[in-house]
């Protein structure tokens, strides 16, 4: 048996070198691009959580900005209390929109966002109202306490129910509605020295309870600023209107946009009881009582005679 020429055991060995050279390449190649994917996931995952912390941020300065309010009105700061809670709606706006927009919503928010609404317009409106028009007496200091329940089971609610549903419009006054309208009293009360006397106020704490829990529709404020049908050079001119009179003549606009928005519930219920019955009377529909009395034997003996 002869011997491998000593020519072709080189070449062979030069082959099997490079070989491992480039696998070792190929696996320093592939391992330098697992670890950019994971950089770029890592860098990706980081500033999702930064964007997720943001309306986080903005829930609890929700909730500051209402617990601050309360301290305002122990201390008889009634103004700064009432501006606390109007800010604390702008900023009950403000998470739930950036949520939106940067795909963040979770269910943590959405609890979080319950808490801060039960503090900043549950608590802290019926504290002001208990400071505000002083009602102290044993019997008077239940309806404060009646308004702050009433927001609870409302939010409790719409968390358990109506938000399941995805409906466009709310079941009762959403929590933020009587809180602005009660800060909004109390602002246009100090600036003209006035007061309220107790019974007014127990009568107005009951009906903005009342609706808070009631099954009256009420549009929602992205239907009220994004509507069906936009005409956006009227909704423009609006809207310019609106943030001058805020801008000049704050409290009273704001009471007017206030009972506006009251007042849109029972007429939305309205026009649609009347579309309603309009398209039953356009299909022939007869209402069954009266198809009962009309096919009653007394009538049917009437005809025979």
């Amino acid at each position: 048996m002869q011997d491998t020429p000593q020519s072709l055991k080189l070449p062979n060995a030069m082959n099997d070198q490079q070989e491992e050279v480039n696998s070792k390449k190929r696996f320093r190649f592939k391992l330098s691009h697992e670890e950019r994917e994971k950089k770029r996931r890592l860098h990706f995952e980081g500033v999702k959580k930064g964007i997720f912390i943001f309306p986080t941020f903005i829930t609890l300065a929700n909730f500051s900005l209402g617990f601050m309010s309360i301290i305002y009105s122990l201390e008889k700061l009634f103004i700064s209390a009432s501006y606390l809670i109007i800010i604390a709606m702008i900023a009950d706006l403000m998470d739930g929109a950036i949520a939106r927009m940067t795909r963040t919503e979770s269910k943590f928010g959405a609890q979080l966002d319950s808490l801060a609404d039960v503090v900043s317009f549950g608590c802290a409106p019926a504290i002001l109202l208990y400071q505000r028009f002083g009602l102290s007496a044993h019997p008077l200091w239940i309806f404060p306490l009646f308004y702050a329940i009433a927001g609870a089971l409302r939010l409790a609610r719409y968390n358990v129910i109506d938000s399941e549903t995805g409906a466009k419009d709310f079941r009762g006054t959403p929590i933020p509605a009587p809180a602005g309208v009660i800060a909004g009293l109390v602002l246009g009360l100090e600036k003209l020295k006035g007061n309220l006397s107790p019974f007014v106020v127990i009568v107005l704490v009951f009906l903005l309870s009342y609706l808070m829990v009631s099954n009256i529709r009420y549009p929602h404020f992205r239907a009220i600023l994004k509507p069906e049908r936009p005409h956006p050079f009227r909704s423009l001119v609006i809207m310019l209107l609106v943030v001058v009179l805020l801008l000049t003549h704050f409290v009273g606009t704001w009471l007017i946009l206030g009972a506006l928005y009251y007042l849109s519930g029972p007429f939305i219920g309205f026009k649609q009881r009347r579309k309603e019955l309009a398209g039953q009377a356009d299909s022939g529909y007869q209402d069954p009582l009266e198809l009962s009395f009309s096919d009653s034997p007394v009538d049917e003996k009437k005809s025979d005679d």
